[in-house]
């Protein structure tokens, strides 16, 4: 009976997750993120990291009222320098283990040097204290397969084998924000690169603890009867 009855409670508490976690699946296109950056290229602002439009080697997307042939976030002229993107969950504190990154804009403008740090800042901005990502590895996002990039600490280098679709998987945190920092000339040809967009997996952390709620509610009900 025991068996039972916790087989049907971890039923349900994956039935529940499924049904009202707010989870940012690779390529979904999501509100639940807002962008800035230190520098926005022309044309190239970090809002459109997050806009849900990709436009691939150069090629046209149109927005409502607005056909546009660019759209990520790039950094010329200062790509000779560092530059950070900062991407706030608008649910607040939210569990992250992973994240999509797109290049598809030209081949030759793929980031390939960076580094991932997150925040508990209530407000997050660029400014905020920021803690270093860990158990950082990468999965080429279009074959499935490992990378091998060099990782010290929280920065890692894809230089020998830039992708244009990078999985990222970290160490889970409970985070308000995740900040990319860039190095200098991290681009593939003249230093300078496209992020064309970006997703998380996560679960908004006041939603898990609800469902772990209601499932032990379950279980005791099941119990009592």
């Amino acid at each position: 009976m025991i068996k039972k009855t916790l087989f049907a409670i971890f039923l349900l508490f994956f039935v529940l997750s499924g049904i009202y976690a707010e989870s940012i699946a690779f390529n979904l296109h999501t509100t639940a993120l807002s962008a800035a950056a230190n520098w926005e290229q022309t044309s190239f602002s970090a809002a459109e990291t997050i806009n849900g439009e990709i436009a691939a080697d150069g090629s046209a997307v149109v927005r409502p009222g607005v056909p546009d042939a660019w759209d990520g976030w790039a950094v010329a002229p200062y790509h000779t320098s560092s530059n950070s993107i900062l991407w706030s969950f608008k649910a607040g504190m939210t569990s992250v283990s992973a994240m999509q990154l797109l290049n598809v804009y030209n081949p030759n403008e793929i980031i390939h040097t960076f580094s991932l740090w997150y925040t508990t800042d209530s407000n997050p901005n660029l400014n905020s204290n920021f803690i270093a990502m860990t158990g950082i590895s990468l999965v080429n996002g279009n074959t499935g397969t490992a990378m091998n990039p060099v990782i010290t600490g929280s920065k890692i280098d894809t230089s020998a084998s830039p992708e244009r679709n990078y999985h990222v998987f970290f160490s889970s945190v409970n985070a308000t924000a995740i900040r990319l920092n860039s190095y200098p000339n991290s681009g593939t040809w003249n230093g300078n690169f496209v992020l064309s967009e970006v997703s998380f997996q996560s679960v908004p952390e006041w939603e898990s603890g609800w469902l772990l709620c209601i499932s032990l509610g379950m279980l005791l009900f099941l119990k009592k009867k």
